[in-house]
């Protein structure tokens, strides 16, 4: 019996440079995995041709004429969903750094940085595209009505302050990977600005990308979102991510801890599942466990952990996740008591401070 061979990733390209457009047509062409079926000079040419010839994948530039890659991803998120990757210099300067996030947020899947000396056909980062556009190409996609992010008002909902714990601290524990930053922000922005509980997030993101996250969270939420110090207490309201290269952790004394244990898996540090396990240890059933929508299974077993110790465990629901890997894996593991859509999650977050 002949193994049946799988059809090409057919991708449309979208550049305002000619010479980008014929590198990246070169790193492309001659794959027999992926087909370039489009290349869009501008953002308006890029729509005509995904809603035309129906790619699998759009690669985009940010800035180009007539409509740029961030207006070509919303209007393809609400029309026509399909994988996005960004790939482009100037979104990774520092001045223009929180563009980053707004990508994301808006639907692409990941922001990919063009070489500063061009792209080679068997460079280390034209195989790394490779790879990526092979990966996300399988990526499902939701439609998306996009609603631009801002500081919500002043809220009126009063959140009773709650009782002190003998065992650790009252604390709501997130993690996410791909898809989470637009997953944190409509959450950060819902809840009201008095919320009497810190949060604690892991979010998988590149290497030099955490500064921004945090700034463009802080920007637009009325919660003060910072980088977690170590042995600090945490105060409520607040939220905090652990520094780069390092996991975070709560002890039994209601302090945080940033650690450079090795990586959990070989892979995640910051890890979701180290996180989670110590908020189980220190905080058990007066703690909170969040997993959202990201690629693998980083954070399965730590939600398992809390749910044994008592904790409420929350997973965002596959239609709302950008992909459902990691909600997925603790669904399968019995570690999920209550899983939401991701409009959902904030109130439950809510009722939880009220009633711990």
């Amino acid at each position: 019996m002949e193994q049946q061979t799988k059809p090409p990733i057919r991708i449309v390209i979208a550049d305002d440079s000619p010479l980008i457009l014929k590198v990246l047509g070169d790193i492309f062409s001659d794959r027999p995995d992926i087909e370039l079926v489009g290349r869009a000079r501008d953002g308006e040419e890029a729509f005509r041709m995904v809603t035309e010839l129906r790619p699998d994948l759009l690669c985009t530039d940010f800035h180009m004429p007539h409509m740029d890659g961030l207006q070509l991803i919303e209007k393809l998120m609400a029309e026509h969903p399909l994988p996005i990757i960004v790939v482009s210099v100037s979104v990774l300067k520092e001045e223009n750094d929180q563009n980053i996030f707004r990508l994301l947020a808006a639907g692409a899947l990941d922001v990919f940085p063009k070489p500063r000396g061009g792209f080679n056909r068997n460079s280390p980062e034209a195989l790394a595209l490779i790879d990526k556009v092979k990966l996300m190409s399988r990526v499902k996609v939701v439609r998306r009505h996009h609603r631009q992010p801002q500081r919500p008002p002043n809220q009126t909902m009063v959140i009773p302050p709650i009782a002190d714990v003998k065992r650790g601290s009252a604390v709501i524990a997130i993690g996410a990977s791909t898809g989470g930053p637009g997953a944190l922000l409509q959450i950060l922005s819902t809840l009201p600005p008095q919320f009497p509980l810190p949060i604690l997030v892991v979010q998988h993101v590149g290497e030099g990308f955490l500064d921004s996250l945090v700034r463009w969270l802080n920007d637009n939420s009325a919660l003060r979102v910072v980088i977690a110090r170590n042995g600090q207490s945490p105060e409520l309201g607040t939220v905090y991510f652990p520094a780069e290269q390092h996991h975070l952790g709560l002890n039994h004394f209601g302090h945080l801890y940033l650690s450079q244990d090795p990586p959990v898996n070989g892979i995640y540090r910051p890890s979701v599942d180290y996180l989670f396990r110590a908020v189980a240890m220190a905080a058990g059933r007066h703690s909170m466990g969040i997993l959202l929508t990201g690629m693998g299974r980083d954070g399965a077993e730590g939600l398992l952990q809390l749910k044994n110790s008592g904790a409420e465990t929350v997973a965002q629901d596959e239609k709302s996740s950008v992909i459902y890997g990691m909600p997925m894996e603790a669904v399968k593991l019995g570690a999920v008591r209550s899983q939401l859509p991701l409009t959902k999650i904030a109130g439950h977050m809510v009722n939880f401070a009220r009633n711990i």
